[in-house]
């Protein structure tokens, strides 16, 4: 089933959420889940600052079989155990039963609208299991705007707020402390959000299972600072929220920041003989202290460094490169571990191989 997570993936909570269409059952087996109407019980909402609006939206679903609720593999959640409303805020909001039978009958949920929500809100997506009766569950993504329902709520918002985040040091050092550092504010006019509760996540989505980690709370002048043990690969996640559970879609969310880090290559070198002979293939090894990305080997020639060959950094962070020098003499060679969106240059101590 799709991962009905509040904020989706890289990067970004309050963006666009492509739901990736689901085929509908074959025509020849069991009804769909049918979306009769949508609406919501505030089509214009107004907000400001760290106030918040708890919208309904309600959706009139039938189904002969019945509409599944906590049937399927992850029944024990009890967000997949019930179908959704999708916002193009990328706001996914559980319905339950409130009227009628699970064959026909009125859904219905309720979600936190803040500044972060500004603009035209669309309900883009409802998504339903069908098969309760029957017990062989069918997810079906159903597209409002396919059928002629059109729900949009139009949210106006001033004094927005927002939270700066930066790490130390930068670039950070695999697999040792990094602290995050910024400020909870708001733009327009420079204020601070004090003493304040934001939230801390960390995961490859910055998804559900990560936020509520850690919360840290602003001081006086709105900044604040959190220190993880053991940095690695992951997107990282900060949260300006209101009182309860993160997680839920009820909580109000104030401001959201997601982003990556650049960790430094250290990059070690060794030649394994030298001085050789003229011909002679030697192997340069060597770490970067980052697993996977590409190290160069250059040799000076000219007082220029030119490349003398590639090779890819394995999961351990170890490399193996080879070096031929093409004469006699005394070659210097290093090593460069090549710079990417989460990776800074690294450049290796020089060293000599002589050649008979």
């Amino acid at each position: 089933m799709h991962g009905r997570k509040r904020f989706g993936t890289v990067l970004l909570a309050l963006s666009l959420i492509g739901v990736a269409g689901v085929a509908n059952a074959a025509t020849t087996g069991p009804a769909d889940p049918v979306l009769v109407s949508a609406s919501v019980a505030r089509p214009t909402v107004a907000v400001s600052g760290l106030n918040s609006v708890v919208e309904t939206v309600s959706v009139h679903l039938t189904d002969p079989d019945g509409v599944c609720v906590g049937c399927g593999s992850e029944s024990q959640d009890p967000v997949f155990a019930l179908p959704a409303a999708i916002f193009s805020s990328g706001q996914i909001v559980p319905l339950k039963l409130a009227r009628g039978t699970v064959t026909d009958g009125i859904w219905k949920g309720t979600f936190a609208i803040t500044t972060q929500q500004a603009g035209h809100q669309t309900l883009t997506h409802v998504i339903a299991d069908g098969g309760q009766g029957d017990q062989v569950v069918r997810e079906t993504d159903i597209v409002p705007a396919d059928h002629g329902i059109n729900v949009t709520i139009n949210v106006t918002a001033t004094h927005a707020s927002s939270v700066s985040v930066g790490v130390v040091p930068n670039p950070a050092t695999y697999h040792h402390a990094l602290t995050w550092k910024g400020r909870a504010y708001f733009p327009d006019t420079g204020a601070p959000i004090a003493n304040h509760r934001l939230v801390i996540g960390s995961d490859t989505n910055c998804g559900i299972d990560s936020l509520g980690n850690a919360t840290v709370t602003t001081d006086s002048r709105g900044y604040w600072s959190y220190t993880e043990a053991n940095a690695v690969d992951q997107v990282r996640c900060v949260v300006l929220t209101g009182t309860g559970d993160p997680n839920d879609v009820n909580t109000p969310i104030f401001a959201f920041r997601s982003f990556g880090v650049v960790f430094a290559q250290k990059v070690s070198i060794v030649l394994a003989t030298t001085p050789v002979k003229l011909g002679t293939k030697v192997a340069v090894t060597g770490g970067v202290g980052t697993p996977f990305g590409t190290v160069l080997l250059q040799r000076m020639v000219s007082g220029q460094w030119v490349a003398a060959g590639t090779a890819q950094v394995r999961e351990s962070g170890r490399y193996t490169l080879y070096a031929s020098p093409p004469a006699k003499g005394n070659w210097r060679y290093r090593v460069v571990a090549v710079a990417s969106p989460d990776r800074a240059e690294g450049i290796s101590k020089t060293v000599i191989l002589g050649v008979n």
